[in-house]
């Protein structure tokens, strides 16, 4: 792929349904390593534009047919491989088999969905809080099961509402 990371996530083939491709890769957005699925011709177009919807500021390579006569390795920004990837489909299709990789995420997009992650455990804890079905000591445990948070974290939020 050329990307310098040495660790990687291999994800065996991509999800076929679009939700199932963009849950995928939300689940992985915060994984410190490059990406890699396995990818039909067929649907390589559908994947790329998923890919650029929920990554756009990343970086991806769709490697197709390594170590054979018609090697090519195609590397740029999530949105315009989507768009070189729709217009070979339009035109003639893409063949051959499909190693699609996509860099790790930036420390720029690793804060930005953190800080979101942390506006949406408030969000909910203020929910929560305000149903009052529930004690804080379920609240605190329902928002470590939602949003992965550290019991301190889930505490502070239930706490200074």
């Amino acid at each position: 792929s050329g990307f310098s990371d040495p660790r990687y996530y291999f994800g065996g083939f991509f999800p076929r349904k679009a939700g199932e491709r963009k849950a995928a890769l939300e689940a992985l957005s915060n994984l410190d390593a490059s990406l890699v699925f396995y990818e039909s011709p067929r649907r390589i177009a559908d994947a790329l534009a998923v890919i650029a919807e929920v990554f756009p500021a990343r970086e991806v390579a769709v490697c197709r047919e390594l170590t054979k006569r018609h090697e090519e390795v195609f590397r740029a920004m999530a949105p315009i491989a989507a768009e070189e990837f729709a217009r070979r489909d339009a035109e003639e299709g893409v063949k051959g088999e499909i190693a699609l990789v996509i860099c790790p995420p930036t420390a720029a997009e690793v804060e930005d969905n953190a800080a979101a992650q942390a506006a949406s455990a408030a969000e909910r804890a203020t929910e929560l809080l305000a149903s009052g079905e529930m004690s804080h000591k379920d609240i605190v445990a329902a928002l470590r099961r939602e949003f992965g948070i550290s019991r301190n974290e889930a505490y502070a939020l239930v706490h200074k509402r």
